[in-house]
């Protein structure tokens, strides 16, 4: 892909077809999705009542050179994720990222049951946020699709 076809391919991501996977959704107090489109689309599958929310967007990927040279993909996806970590992104950065989304876990009564639908690369930084605030759970390096997380505080289970 050139530049102009990443951006294409970048806008066209939210709205592609989605394989749905059957998930023992389990009974939370709230459930809180993404704003994107595939997230919506999840959640609407899952028949649940929910909050959408901005702060868990996921972050948009934006080109790092305006180009006419064809570059795969995947590099594409790479050096936009290098630069968001090493807050040189032209769109949002690691610091903006770690911001939102503790602005939303702030916003939450993290005692209570809930879900978040979101993305893969969104969820990593939301999962450290947790941590920090003392939860633990099973992870993965890459999340998967149509899987669930689960992450607990043992203080809140007291």
């Amino acid at each position: 892909m050139n530049s102009v076809q990443f951006e294409q391919w970048v806008k066209d991501y939210d709205t592609f077809d989605l394989d749905y996977t059957q998930v023992d959704f389990p009974q939370v107090e709230m459930v809180y999705v993404s704003s994107h489109t595939r997230a919506l689309k999840t959640a609407d599958f899952i028949h649940c009542r929910y909050q959408i929310s901005d702060l868990v967007r996921e972050v948009d990927a934006k080109v790092f050179i305006k180009t006419s040279l064809t570059l795969p993909k995947w590099l594409w996806l790479v050096v936009t994720r290098i630069q968001w970590y090493f807050n040189i992104s032209e769109g949002e950065n690691r610091i903006d990222t770690v911001y939102r989304i503790n602005q939303f876990l702030e916003t939450c009564d993290l005692t209570k049951d809930m879900c978040i639908i979101t993305h893969g690369f969104v969820m990593k930084t939301i999962i450290k946020a947790l941590q920090n605030r003392g939860f633990y759970g099973k992870q993965e390096i890459t999340p998967q699709n149509g899987k669930l997380y689960t992450f607990s505080n043992l203080a809140t289970m007291e």
